[in-house]
């Protein structure tokens, strides 16, 4: 019978046995990149590479607040043996219904490139900021105590129709494409072309990041991003948010060389 990735205490078990075999330990907090219900996620592939034992504390559906208090930072990653915490998350704050509503200035509905003109930098810009500051208060929480933070950007989602459905009692979004139709955004290229600027937005905050170069107290960077853009194909997304079961392995695939290289120097080299 298949392992169940999604029973917590499966979890714990598993990162037990990992543990006592001897592989590195990474500690995992975030939202459904990390917990994605319906199929595996990134942890889970990450998982099945056999090459980490993981120290899952991440939950479906979290915004950076919630993901704040997935762990006592740095006291539970010490305790788990672990000195690099993987993170992911920002996601549920960008589409949360209430606040994407603000986001998008009015429009015509006339086809346009000019997307900066379409998006309210008032109420843009302090979320980035918001963005920054979340990540840049854990790598320096965690940089002191020798442990390296690691995180990932979102590829260019698509505007779109559908949502997620995981049973009769749940349903959540869509949730981008709702908010550029009610602003009068209705052609689909000017759509897909204001989602990729959002996403390079959201990953020029990594950028900024490791331009600063957080080290650890030994000199080695404390701070390393994934960059997944340029990763999915249209095929490989299954609703605006979540990518496909093999998209979120070629998502995983993009994780396993930088694991590799901060873990496993000598297998992966």
């Amino acid at each position: 019978m298949p392992v169940d990735l999604t029973n917590q205490a499966t979890r714990n078990r598993l990162f037990r046995e990992d543990r006592a075999a001897g592989l590195p330990a990474v500690f995992t907090i975030g939202d459904s990149w990390f917990d994605y219900p319906v199929y595996p996620n990134i942890v889970d592939d990450l998982y099945f590479t056999g090459l980490f034992a993981l120290c899952r504390r991440e939950v479906s559906g979290a915004v950076l607040d919630d993901i704040a208090k997935q762990a006592a930072i740095p006291r539970d990653i010490l305790k788990a043996g672990s000195d690099l915490l993987l993170v992911s998350g920002g996601g549920n704050d960008l589409v949360e219904k209430e606040w994407i509503s603000h986001l998008f200035l009015p429009s015509d509905g006339t086809p346009t490139s000019d997307v900066d003109s379409l998006i309210d930098k008032q109420w843009w810009e302090p979320k980035l900021r918001f963005f920054y500051h979340w990540y840049s208060a854990v790598v320096n929480q965690c940089a002191p105590w020798g442990i390296r933070v690691v995180t990932h950007g979102y590829d260019y989602l698509i505007p779109s129709s559908t949502g997620l459905s995981l049973d009769i009692f749940y349903h959540s979004g869509p949730w981008v494409r709702p908010a550029m139709m009610a602003a009068g955004i209705t052609d689909p290229l000017t759509q897909r072309r204001l989602a990729r600027r959002l996403v390079d937005d959201f990953n020029g905050v990594f950028e900024a990041l490791v331009r600063e170069g957080h080290q650890l107290p030994d000199g080695r960077p404390a701070f390393h991003y994934i960059d997944c853009r340029g990763t999915l194909d249209d095929a490989d997304w299954v609703n605006e948010m979540h990518p496909t079961k093999i998209g979120f392995e070629k998502v995983a695939a993009r994780f396993v060389p930088v694991l590799g290289a901060l873990l496993h120097p000598a297998i992966l080299a």
